[in-house]
Parts: structure tokens; C-alpha cells; sequence
């Protein structure tokens, strides 16, 4: 892991230059296609990507702030909430004619805020904390 970790400068530039390449190769086809997935290029994109995030993650993304500690303590709570958050929003956008943006903007903008703000309410009741995200009181062992 350290050496990925060293290489992350080498990895992006693999990776930016295998993504032009690929993108190059097939712009205007459907990405979704087996003959597009299953293509050389695609996966050496996708390998350098993924070692990329592999070595970017500890080399910049390791600190603490309040922000983190908070989302540590928060994750799966929001994890397990943000889907029923997320098809409620669609469900009221539907039939609306916005565009495609402003839906991924207030799905994205509304998705993370309620999700935390129903987690808060959530683990503040102490049955509902039980039964929606399994989390018990601790229980104090003196």
C-alpha cells in the first residue's frame, strides 16, 4: 500500500492519459454496451482509477477535524437512511420539468442534509434508534 501510495503523481497521470484515450476511442457509443465494458482500454482506465483512489485516500484524506469525528460516529446511520431520503425526493420531483442539473443538485444537496437531520431525530428516540439502526444505550459498567 505504500507504494501506491508514492506513485499516486505516476497513477494520475496513467490514468488521466488512459481516460483520453479511451474516450477518444468511444465517444458517441453506448457506455452501457457489452462490446464498450469489455474493451482493453476501459479496464486499463478502470485499474489505474481504482489503484489511484487506493493511493490518494491515505495520502490526503487522513485527518481529523470536528467535521469527520462527526461523520465517523454518524456514517451508517446515514448509510442506512439516505435511499428512503433519496426515493422520497424523486418521488416529489417527479413529473416536474427541471433540468437534469437542478434534479442532481437538490437530490444530492437534499439527500445528504435530511439524511442527517431524520439520523438526529432518529437516535435522540430511543425505540426507533433500536429498531431502524440497531443501535442500543450503552450501558454504563461500573
Amino acid at each position: 500500500m505504500e507504494k501506491i501510495k508514492n506513485a499516486v503523481l505516476l497513477l494520475g497521470i496513467c490514468a488521466a492519459v488512459s481516460g483520453i484515450f479511451y474516450i477518444v476511442r468511444c465517444y458517441g457509443m453506448a457506455y452501457t454496451d457489452k462490446e464498450v465494458l469489455s474493451r482493453w482500454d476501459l479496464n486499463l482506465y478502470a485499474f489505474f482509477m481504482v489503484l489511484l483512489v487506493l493511493g490518494a485516500g491515505p495520502k490526503w484524506l487522513d485527518f481529523s477535524n470536528n467535521f469527520t469525528n462527526y461523520m465517523r460516529k454518524c456514517c451508517f446511520g446515514i448509510y442506512v437512511l439516505h435511499i428512503p431520503v433519496l426515493l422520497v425526493i424523486n418521488y416529489l420531483l417527479a413529473g416536474k420539468e427541471l433540468p437534469l442539473t437542478v434534479v442532481y443538485g437538490i437530490e444530492l444537496v437534499g439527500g445528504f442534509v435530511v439524511s442527517i437531520l431524520l439520523y438526529e431525530v432518529i437516535r435522540r428516540i430511543p425505540v426507533l434508534r433500536y429498531w431502524i439502526l440497531g443501535i442500543r444505550k450503552q450501558r454504563n459498567n461500573v
